[in-house]
Order: structure tokens, then sequence, then C-alpha cells
């Protein structure tokens, strides 16, 4: 069981207690240089104390009492199993560290520590901490770099940093926000302050969590079909244009496949728009399972859907079409107690001379698409004037069970 801080007091060497002329008994360049000695209580009873006599570089000596309270069991890593916020503590020495670490898991949050910045980002990476409170002057690498390369990382720029620090001037400040920091703070410091800046930096970080977390939201929501939960029209244009620059930097190949649910109308029309709705979700999510890991499908319209095959040429894109029409044509559908089948028709264009541009690409696959219906339907037709390439490793070959980070189908 560890103990928990929840108070303290100085005391010089004839014994008066300077609680009130601590922070004007010495200058904040000469507390980050204490000589710290701790005589710690290992009593585990309420009521008593500890005691850390701290050495001044002008040579007086100071005395920090506090009083210990049983709290919380810690982890093996060291992190407090309290409920609340992550907290990381990252300082030099032992004695600052413990009076932070008290103080906050009195306040149920959970800390980890470190003792010089490459420790801190190993344990930030660790821990995933909410905020991180950081000393400026450690070894191996000092506050500002860990602050930096904290910001820089994508995975961890959101934590919300307080420097905690003997330097207290005008520029220092100034620097160490220009780092990233989010608040600083000057040591010597009352804890009620640094409880508040603490509360004050994890409500901000919550609501830039909230606003993070609802703009991807809406991003989702932008970027997919309502009913099928697959890619909408506006991406797939997006994306489209994206896939075409690509090629013409690699020189790889590119296709598209247009599928369209044959007699569609007919399903409605006898079986109403519920099943309709029904077919249309049925054929996406096999469309989705039928295709590689890495193409990207969507709806492009009432019951057509999109294929957008990168690295594929013709005969590569028209495996994975045939793959899917004979998936869908297998499988067998039920609404209302009634089952019934329903087959697709799949038109193929590849990126080339009759193709140029998506929007020509997009046209050629239609054609093609059109002829297919008008043959018979249930069938995939390639697109004349889209000749396979040569070397091209066959998509069936690729393909396999689509995961769910495939971001085909919308997650839920």
């Amino acid at each position: 069981m560890r103990h928990r801080a929840i108070g303290w007091s100085s005391r010089s060497r004839s014994g008066r207690t300077n609680r009130s002329r601590r922070r004007s008994s010495s200058s904040p360049s000469e507390r980050s240089m204490w000589e710290a000695t701790r005589r710690r209580s290992t009593s585990r009873r309420r009521g008593r104390s500890l005691r850390t006599r701290f050495r001044l570089q002008d040579g007086h000596v100071r005395v920090a009492r506090c009083r210990i309270v049983e709290v919380g069991s810690f982890n093996r890593r060291g992190v407090s199993m309290a409920d609340g916020a992550r907290i990381l503590v990252v300082d030099d020495h032992k004695d600052n560290i413990f009076i932070l670490e008290q103080l906050l898991t009195r306040n149920d949050y959970r800390v980890a520590v470190a003792r010089d910045g490459v420790e801190a980002l190993e344990r930030a990476t660790e821990t995933a901490p909410d905020l991180i409170l950081l000393d400026i002057n450690m070894p191996r690498m000092d506050g500002l770099e860990v602050c930096r390369r904290l910001k820089s990382e994508e995975s961890l720029s959101n934590a919300s940093i307080i420097l905690v620090s003997a330097r207290a001037k005008e520029g220092d400040r100034v620097e160490g926000l220009d780092a990233g920091a989010d608040d600083y703070i000057s040591k010597p410091f009352s804890p009620k302050e640094l409880l508040a800046r603490v509360r004050a930096q994890l409500r901000l970080k919550g609501q830039q969590d909230q606003l993070r977390v609802s703009n991807q939201s809406l991003k989702e929501v932008s970027i997919r079909d309502a009913l099928t939960g697959l890619f909408n029209r506006g991406y797939l244009d997006a994306r489209l244009e994206e896939e075409v620059a690509r090629l013409e930097r690699v020189h790889a190949p590119l296709a598209v496949a247009m599928v369209d649910i044959d007699h569609f109308k007919r399903v409605n029309d006898t079986r109403g728009h519920l099943c309709g709705d029904e077919v249309l979700r049925s054929v996406a999510t096999s469309v989705v399972s039928s295709v590689r890991r890495c193409d990207v499908v969507a709806r492009f319209g009432g019951e057509e859907f999109c294929v957008i095959l990168p690295d594929a040429d013709s005969h590569g894109a028209r495996r994975v079409a045939e793959r899917l029409r004979a998936r869908i044509e297998s499988e067998t559908m039920s609404f209302a107690g009634e089952s019934f089948h329903v087959t697709v028709s799949v038109g193929i264009a590849q990126f080339g001379e009759q193709a140029q541009s998506p929007a020509d690409l997009i046209a050629l696959a239609d054609e093609a698409l059109y002829e297919a219906k008008s043959s018979g339907r249930n069938r995939v037709l390639v697109a004349s004037g889209s000749a396979p390439v040569e070397g091209l490793v066959p998509a069936e070959e690729e393909s396999g069970p689509v995961s769910s980070d495939s971001g085909n189908v919308a997650p839920g």
C-alpha cells in the first residue's frame, strides 16, 4: 500500500516554520539545484510524517514536512490504479516526483513517472497520458526537446503538457510555450494552483477530444452512403482522381468495374421498397467480401455500384468481377418469409488510350455495363480497347477476405 502526502510546510535548521517566507528565501535557480536527502517514515499508520531536507547552493538547509495517509495500490509499472485521468510526471529529482505523485493520487489521478527526457518519451508511448507535468532541466534530454518531440508525434500530440520548472523568467515561459507546452508553472508552486491548472487543462483536452470525435463522425457521414454504409459518389470521384494521379507517377495499371443489379425495378415493384433496400445492402456486402483489400467500393447511384481496382489491368479486374458475380448469384435472399435470388451485370474498363481521365474511365465502364445488360444480363464484359498489361500479378492472387479496417463498409 502506498502513502499520500496531504500538505507540507518548510522548516529552517533552527526549527522555525517558514511556510510564508519560503518563496523569498532562495531564488528559483538555487531551488533548481537542491541537493536533497529524503528521510521518509516507513510506518503505515495515519498521521506519520515525511521529512525531506534540502541543502541550497548557498549552504542553507530547508526541511519539508508532510503528513502521510494511505492511498490505493499501484501496478507493477508504477501507474496508479485510480479511476481518474492519466498523468505522467517527469522530473529528475526524486523528491519532486514524490510530492507531485502524492498530490495527484490524492485527487484520484492515475500517475506514471519518468526521471529524464528519454524515459519520458518511452513512458508516454506506453501509457498514452492525458496530461504531462514536465520539468525542463533534465539529463539526456531536456524538457523543451521532449515537448517538441511529443507534439510532433501524431499519437502523442493530443496530450496536454504543463511545464513545471524553477526557470521563472519571462523568456523561459515564452520559450516553453513556443516549444508546444499548453501551460507553464514555476517552482515552488502552490498545490492548489497546480491542481487548478491540471483541472483546466484536462477540461480543455476533454473538449478537444469531443470535438475531434465529432469532426471524425461528421467526416465519416459525409463520405458514406446512408443505406449501404459504402463510400458515396463524392468520395468515389475524389478517390478516383487520386488514383489516376498516382498511376501517372508510378506507371501502374488501373481498372474500374461498374456493377448493376439486374431487374431491380421488378424487385421494388413486386416486393416493395423495403425489400429493395435489403437487396441493396446484401449486394453491397457481397461486393465488399469479393474484392481485394486494396479495392474501393462505392455506391454510384440507385442500384449501381462502382469498384476502383488499383494496380489491376482489365484481365485481373475481370477475375474479381466474375468472383463477385458468381457469389451474388449463388446467395439466397429472404424477405417477409419469401426466398429469392438476384443477379448482377458488370462492365469493366482500364485506364489507357481510350480512357485518359476519371470521367472517361467511368463512361467506358458504363458502356461495357450497358452491353452486358443488353446481351442477357448476369455477366461480365470488358470495354473494347481495355487490353491487359503484361507482367501484372493477377488480381485473383491478391484477393482474400476483406478485413474490418478495409474502409469499404462503415463500422457498426
